[in-house]
């Protein structure tokens, strides 16, 4: 595998390093889309850190995702976590009445849709995943610090059955699991992923994008 061994897979302290690392390693590789490559991808995380964080939105907020599971869905999750707030990814499939429960019940302070979703919440401040808006291309982000066990995500998960429990994941979790089973999985950069699970389950979001995107 081109990139790092099992033991410098370690060496990020949060997502954000993660990313960048692994958008350098692979600049020129496609990332998604069939054209759209790795360091082109990283730009438009960078783009949208800065924009988040001209809005006020600060490290350990809770900013949550309602949208499709595509490439903006992508950029956007990376945005979120990059700045150290927690991504708060929900379940399309729900009935609308469940999401202001869901973002009231962890305080979110923001909410990314895509546009079939728009205006369905009330109460919160939206803004869409398109990636013709939502982005700052004239300020660099400044990325805050942030730790390998600070919260990345949270999860609302019940199983089959029961009331949706939360679950948090740390960024450590998410790029060292990322990192391993990729390896366990002997993914490389010469495969490439169809994602058909949605992203907003954690085993779609390691399987279909961390591990695959951690081997470029």
């Amino acid at each position: 595998h081109k990139g790092l061994t099992k033991e410098e897979g370690e060496m990020w302290k949060n997502l954000y390093e993660f990313y960048k690392d692994r958008c350098a390693c692979f600049s020129s590789n496609i990332f998604f889309n069939n054209k759209v490559t790795y360091m082109e991808a990283f730009k438009l995380v960078e783009e949208r850190c800065a924009f988040l964080l001209a809005q006020g939105y600060k490290k350990g907020d809770v900013i949550g995702i309602l949208a499709k599971s595509d490439h903006e869905w992508v950029i956007t999750y990376m945005a979120i976590t990059s700045i150290g707030a927690i991504a708060l990814p929900l379940d399309v499939n729900l009935p609308a009445g469940n999401y202001p429960e869901m973002l009231k019940k962890l305080k979110a302070k923001a909410l990314f849709i895509s546009d079939e979703f728009k205006g369905m919440v009330k109460g919160i401040k939206t803004f869409s995943v398109s990636l013709d808006k939502s982005l700052e291309k004239k300020k660099k982000a400044k990325i805050p610090a942030v730790k390998e066990n600070d919260p990345a995500c949270y999860l609302f998960t019940s199983g089959t059955t029961g009331t949706p429990k939360i679950v948090m994941l740390t960024h450590k979790n998410i790029f060292a699991t990322a990192w391993s089973t990729s390896e366990v999985s002997y993914m490389s950069e010469k495969d490439v992923m169809l994602c058909i699970l949605p992203l907003y389950h954690v085993y779609a979001l390691d399987a279909c994008f961390a591990g695959p995107f951690a081997r470029g």
